[in-house]
């Protein structure tokens, strides 16, 4: 969300309108405060205390107050406490240190103040809270006046229904005294038939707003200005007036001019039974102006003026909303505290301008991340669109409102530190940052607010110890798991570059005669310490890093060429299966790869599959139907696998151009001794067959299996009952001997 800031003009009417309160008992801090804000005209008064502030705010009106925490007699947070309750029109603003962050969430869920900025402060970004907060309350003002305009829209009311209950007046004065009841009116009046509902009279008012003339307007009802009203709906909607179970409705709608253009407005509409022919009189504001304040209201209240990333309050109101969701549904939430590394360096050696450019820059970098990041579930009830905030300064800050495990969340500070890794340009010059995020996750590191941002807070310094430019969870069992995984992703980088991964192919036969008919590409790893890594292990971390995209690209490279070999060796059956992640998927160069693999290897595309998840397809539909379409134009076969434990919406089906369903493991292990299995696997199969597919099932251990799986025509069989995976030496011996899986 982004709106404009006020225009210089208004600006310097707030400042000089503005009245701001220093409260320190450090002379030496109102000092730097009456530096810093003498410059833009505001209004100041100092106080070296709370009570002494109390006795101020008693003596004179104050817009603004910003308070240090920690003071004799009276601290900041009692002091903004009382002013909040007494004068809550006063925006309060709290400066205070790292030992007193618990007391500052407290004031700050007790709604007793605005904003609070940790010391020594940024000059730039106290100024900054200061102009925000400002703009807020002048905003406020602003929606007190419109509410006394909407006080007037009343009297208004009151002197028409007045008007026509008057019979004793003769009907010219009664006349000469509606149309100077109409046209001293700065809002729309309408007085309208009941019966036909065309319009009676109409001030000059409406008639300027609308764009129409009075003849005009003598021809139209209400309806006609309305159009997504129907007059059965409008005189449905008006019944409580007539049944008197109502003396007025009130209520806010969209009004449609000459030209087509439309303004919200309000509405008071009421029901005269006084004529001899009932009328409706109706008094309309236009309230374009009131929603557009209520609008910058909202942003000033939520949203951070520097970066357009909703703020601390909107953080907090999420969070709230969050955690008792999570309590609720037994969820786990984890919160980022980020913090960026040598910020106030760059901010003090290469001017405000550019610490502001770097921040916006780091907003929109991370935001971006954030929204394609698979791993952070979206919360709605702020209509935010992201899960990023900034608390204030070069803080920020993400919650993940509902994640499976904790290394979820080391997942999303990894992505947020590679995001960075890239340099951001300001104003010609690449500026290159890095991250402290402390990790804490509810319940284990906190089971409410307080508790959970100081622990992230506490995370986040030791991951400044520990060197900067890492991340650190509050507990230190999560942490050694997140360690682990770091380590791997060095590794697994390692191993790639110095080809240490291997392609296995596990065989898939034809479930009549068990011939072999092709095979899957199976990624292996054999640590340089002899020991196999598990692909569970080492692929989510591929994908979570992005390494798995020039992997897969080296897959999909071998696999073609592997298959085009066995072809020119006379296996010319053989087909062979590839799987893409949804990193790959995502990936706007995939289709053009793929194209032209297939003719760097002149393989025939028809004996090249691609199995991809249930999930990736429901991930992003429009992108699915675009790379699926190109796929099967190159002649390429399209398989899901592990068919049955995703979506498994029979529309998608259709939809998308799939050739060969996988029935996923789960379902034939026990296909034969349970009921529900075998009822399941014989649905499937028969249901792909009707749609003219394939079926292969995977995961086929024993004979009794492969029986059930025959007798019902599945098309092919892969598991270990045939073969494991095998490297590419071994399996081209099997398919020299056509017995080898006679079975």
């Amino acid at each position: 969300m982004s709106l404009t800031n006020a225009t210089p003009n208004k600006q310097a009417e707030i400042n000089n309108q503005a009245t701001i309160l220093c409260v320190d008992d450090e002379a030496n801090v109102l000092s730097a405060l009456r530096r810093l804000l003498r410059k833009n005209g505001y209004q100041l008064l100092f106080a070296e205390n709370g009570l002494e502030a109390l006795n101020i705010l008693e003596k004179q009106p104050v817009d603004l107050i910003i308070s240090d925490m920690r003071m004799p007699e009276m601290d900041g947070a009692k002091l903004l406490s009382h002013v909040a309750q007494r004068w809550p029109s006063t925006m309060r603003i709290l400066l205070t240190g790292y030992a007193d962050i618990a007391s500052t969430i407290e004031a700050i869920n007790q709604g007793n103040i605005y904003k609070y900025i940790k010391k020594p402060w940024d000059d730039n970004d106290l100024m900054l809270s200061i102009k925000h907060a400002l703009e807020l309350k002048f905003a406020e003002s602003e929606r007190l006046r419109l509410e006394a305009l909407t006080r007037e829209q009343n009297e208004q009311l009151h002197i028409l229904n007045d008007h026509l209950s008057e019979r004793t007046l003769h009907v010219e004065q009664r006349e000469a005294r509606l149309g100077r009841i109409l046209n001293s009116s700065q809002n729309e009046i309408y007085i309208f038939d009941a019966e036909t509902l065309h319009f009676i009279e109409v001030n000059e008012g409406a008639r300027n707003n609308l764009g129409y003339t009075l003849d005009e307007l003598s021809k139209l009802t209400p309806v006609d200005i309305k159009p997504d009203f129907s007059e059965d709906e409008f005189l449905n909607f008006v019944q409580p007036l007539f049944k008197k179970q109502q003396k007025q409705l009130i209520f806010e709608t969209v009004h449609q001019r000459k030209d087509n253009s439309t303004y919200p407005v309000e509405v008071r509409l009421q029901l005269s039974h006084t004529e001899q022919t009932p009328v409706f009189f109706a008094i309309i504001q236009d309230i374009t102006e009131r929603k557009n304040n209520e609008q910058q209201i909202r942003y000033l209240a939520y949203y951070d003026s520097l970066t357009d990333l909703p703020n601390r309050r909107f953080f907090m109101e999420m969070l709230t909303d969050s955690l008792s969701q999570a309590k609720r549904y037994s969820k786990n939430i984890a919160v980022l505290y980020i913090d960026l590394d040598r910020f106030k360096q760059i901010n003090d050696s290469l001017g405000h301008s550019i610490g502001d450019g770097l921040l916006k820059g780091v907003a929109e970098r991370l935001n971006t991340e954030m929204r394609n990041s698979d791993y952070v579930s979206r919360n709605e009830s702020m209509n935010s669109s992201n899960d990023f905030c900034r608390l204030g300064g070069d803080e920020f800050t993400v919650l993940l409102s509902d994640i499976s495990q904790a290394e979820d969340a080391a997942l999303v500070a990894r992505r947020i530190q590679d995001a960075l890794t890239k340099p951001i340009m300001i104003e010609g010059r690449e500026i290159f940052i890095n991250t402290s995020i402390g990790i804490a996750v509810y319940p284990n590191d906190g089971d409410d607010i307080d508790n959970l941002l100081k622990n992230a807070d506490t995370a986040m310094y030791d991951a400044k110890k520990a060197g900067r430019n890492t991340y650190r969870f509050y507990n230190d069992s999560m942490n050694a798991k997140a360690l682990e995984n770091l380590e791997m992703e060095i590794e697994l980088r390692k191993a790639f570059e110095l080809n240490q991964l291997e392609i296995y192919f596990q065989p898939k036969v034809d479930s009549k005669n068990s011939n072999i008919c092709g095979v899957e590409a199976l990624l292996r790893w054999q640590h340089e310490k002899d020991d196999w890594i598990s692909p569970a292990d080492f692929i989510p971390i591929a994908e979570e890093n992005g390494l798995i995209v020039p992997i897969g690209e080296w897959v999909i490279d071998s696999a073609i060429g592997q298959c085009k070999k066995w072809h020119d060796a006379g296996f010319v059956q053989m087909s062979v299966a590839i799987n893409l992640s949804s990193r790959q998927f995502q990936d706007g160069d995939l289709a053009d790869l793929i194209e032209n693999l297939l003719n760097k290897h002149q393989v025939n595309p028809n004996s090249i599959e691609f199995e991809i998840t249930e999930s990736i397809l429901m991930e992003d539909a429009e992108l699915a139907t675009k790379i699926l379409g190109r796929l099967k134009k190159m002649g390429v076969q399209i398989s899901i696998d592990d068919f049955g434990t995703g979506y498994s919406s029979l529309s998608y089906l259709k939809r998308f151009p799939v050739d060969i369903i996988k029935i996923d493991r789960s379902f034939i292990r026990d296909v034969h001794i349970d009921f529900d299995d075998a009822a399941i696997s014989s649905a499937i199969i028969a249901m792909a067959h009707s749609l003219g597919l394939k079926v292969i099932a995977e995961g086929v251990e024993n004979q009794q299996q492969l029986n059930f799986l025959r007798e019902r025509n599945c098309d092919q069989i892969q598991g270990f009952y045939f073969s494991q995976a095998l490297p590419i030496e071994e399996l081209t011996l099997l398919l020299a001997d056509p017995t080898a899986f006679k079975k």
